[in-house]
């Protein structure tokens, strides 16, 4: 179906990709790069803010990318697909989109959390924080039928991501 959408053949894919999992993996490396540039990850502006605003906004896009409509990542469903039946490439992924954003995550927590938190802590409660967002992330064919305007809504989407953030500060 690529081979046929892209108007190349199956040699031409073998031959610049080694094979489907050679595409599969060119694949995930420029969604990799794309997810990063999109996630507020290395802006200055954005850490300077105090770590209440910075997980409301890191919230917001992890939102947008599970949910978000016409922004929604198909990343997102390749880190579903990849955590529910990995694949030889599962490695590759949380090296290069899903360890950097914990890593991102883990610090805004632990800046909610204080000095004294613990490493364990930390984690614990990032996995806390990112299953919040996990639910939509498996959820989205349920949301589309039980509530279809969270897609297509931007404000809707700022409202969630508000009471997420929110629900995490006052329980961290």
């Amino acid at each position: 179906d690529i081979v046929d959408a892209a108007g190349a053949n199956q040699a031409a894919v073998n031959y610049h990709f080694g094979g489907k999992d050679g595409l599969y993996r060119a694949t995930l490396e420029m969604l990799a790069r794309r997810t990063q540039e999109e996630v507020p990850r290395e802006s200055p502006e954005l850490r300077a803010l105090p770590p209440e605003e910075q997980l409301r906004a890191f919230t917001r896009v992890m939102l947008g990318r599970f949910l978000g409509g016409a922004e929604a990542s198909p990343m997102s469903r390749i880190i579903a697909h990849e955590l529910l039946d990995p694949t030889p490439a599962f490695d590759d992924m949380l090296r290069d989109v899903v360890g950097p954003q914990f890593a991102r995550l883990t610090q805004i927590v632990g800046a909610l959390l204080g000095p004294r938190a613990g490493e364990e802590e930390i984690k614990f409660s990032g996995f806390s924080v990112a299953g919040q967002w996990a639910f939509f992330l498996f959820g989205r064919q349920a949301f589309g039928h039980l509530m279809p305007e969270i897609a297509g809504d931007a404000a809707l989407l700022d409202r969630l991501a508000e009471r997420i953030a929110s629900f995490s500060i006052a329980a961290l």
